[in-house]
């Protein structure tokens, strides 16, 4: 089972210890500092995998609220709600890495899983890997 993992860069230091967090508790994770190669069709590589993907994290932060519509991480929120859309299940779990992060409008009604203190990560990293084990999408 793969989940792919869609972040801002700004909060990749955050995502890095997630990614490592949840590949310790048997995760896979499609993550683009590992999965892409220089030369790769940027935009088809993270296409595939987002439509491949049992489970598509996004990683939702004031670093991802400031990003423009063009920006890749809102341009893969957008892939993965289309895909959503098209298949009529849910794919998305959103994840805040930060307090005062808005959950985008796409995904709002959804529970997140909120990460953004080391306490809150305690208590919620293990509700996170529960629903990205899961047989069915959330």
């Amino acid at each position: 089972m793969t989940t792919f993992v869609s972040y801002s860069a700004f909060d990749k230091d955050k995502v890095e210890r997630l990614i490592d967090d949840l590949r310790a508790h048997g995760v896979d994770v499609w993550f683009d500092q590992d999965d892409l190669l220089v030369g790769d069709d940027l935009e088809a590589k993270i296409e595939v995998a987002i439509m491949a993907a049992k489970k598509i994290i996004i990683c939702v932060s004031k670093s991802f609220n400031e990003k423009p519509p063009t920006s890749w991480v809102k341009v893969e929120l957008s892939i993965a709600h289309q895909r959503e859309t098209t298949e009529g299940k849910n794919y998305i779990v959103p994840v805040r890495l930060d307090r005062g992060a808005t959950i985008p409008d796409e995904i709002a009604k959804r529970v997140y899983a909120d990460i953004s203190s080391q306490e809150k990560w305690k208590m919620n990293l293990p509700r996170l890997v529960k629903a990205l084990k899961a047989t069915s999408p959330p």
